[in-house]
């Protein structure tokens, strides 16, 4: 029975994945100064210049480090040392909608002209925005904003403010969005460089060569600790991206020990007592 339950299980994470979520391309690497790297599925990478992301791929900067991402609509986005986050696509009428979830680390993002709204999601805020250039800055307790052009709409909780060109926006933890007519200065002085120009346009330059990943690497429970613990969304998404993981014992012993803050994985831990709770998975896990 408790076999019949556990395929019963993995059957329906494949079912419930929508095709074009599968295959939705997630942008370009087409800088990278310093150093990082890639989580894909249950494996970690070195991250090199010109890697095509996929969808759920996590990516997680060293320090004095800075990568860009540029997709074939236009839309550019910058990150800055110690940035962790993933990428999501979602199918919005005829157009994938690109969705970018900042754990932590500073971020800077132009949506072109006529691209799809561009999606960015912290553990505080969700910020949408299209034709427009701003920095966002995230931490476990505070997210700010600057918008050099054009606007966004942030949506906090149930509360929800619009923001224009120019102006700046802070929330923090169980508060409401603040919004300024400028940024302060700490949060200016805290940008990196190279923020404070226009984000070059490098796709045409990295070209259509296939850029292939190195040695796969494993990855401990402590190495993910914060993914595992964060928002519900992305939790239900982390159990079927690292669903095999649950046969490691070192890792297993962890999910078991901690699964107060992640109760998501019990799913997977005892199957046969949660048979008729599937986590949705793929796009819809992090609406």
């Amino acid at each position: 029975m408790r076999l019949l339950c556990a395929i019963c299980f993995l059957l329906t994470l494949f079912v419930v994945t929508p095709a074009h979520v599968m295959a939705a391309s997630q942008g370009t690497v087409t800088m990278l100064d310093g150093k990082g790297s890639l989580i894909r599925g249950t494996s970690r990478y070195t991250l090199v210049k010109g890697i095509e992301l996929q969808q759920g791929d996590i990516l997680e900067l060293n320090d004095n480090s800075l990568t860009q991402v540029e997709f074939g609509d236009g839309t550019a986005v910058s990150f800055g040392e110690q940035s962790r986050v993933m990428f999501f696509s979602a199918l919005s009428g005829k157009r994938t909608q690109v969705e970018i979830y900042i754990l932590r680390g500073i971020v800077k993002a132009s949506s072109a002209k006529g691209a799809k709204q561009l999606q960015i999601d912290t553990p505080l805020m969700n910020i949408a925005f299209t034709d427009a250039t701003g920095v966002i800055s995230v931490s476990p307790t505070e997210a700010e904003m600057f918008f050099e052009t054009g606007g966004a709409k942030i949506t906090a909780g149930r509360s929800g403010v619009k923001i224009k060109e120019g102006e700046y926006c802070s929330i923090k933890a169980g508060k409401k969005p603040a919004v300024m007519n400028r940024p302060p200065q700490s949060f200016i002085a805290n940008l990196p460089i190279p923020f404070r120009d226009s984000l070059p346009s490098l796709l045409t330059k990295t070209g259509n060569r296939k850029v292939q990943l190195g040695k796969p690497l494993d990855f401990s429970y402590k190495e993910v600790e914060p993914w595992l613990d964060s928002k519900p969304t992305v939790r239900r998404y982390l159990v079927n991206q690292w669903n095999p993981k649950a046969h490691d014992p070192s890792f297993r012993e962890e999910l078991i020990h901690n699964m107060h803050k992640h109760p998501e994985w019990g799913r997977v831990l005892s199957p046969e007592k949660n048979v008729n709770t599937v986590p949705k998975v793929g796009a819809e896990a992090v609406k």
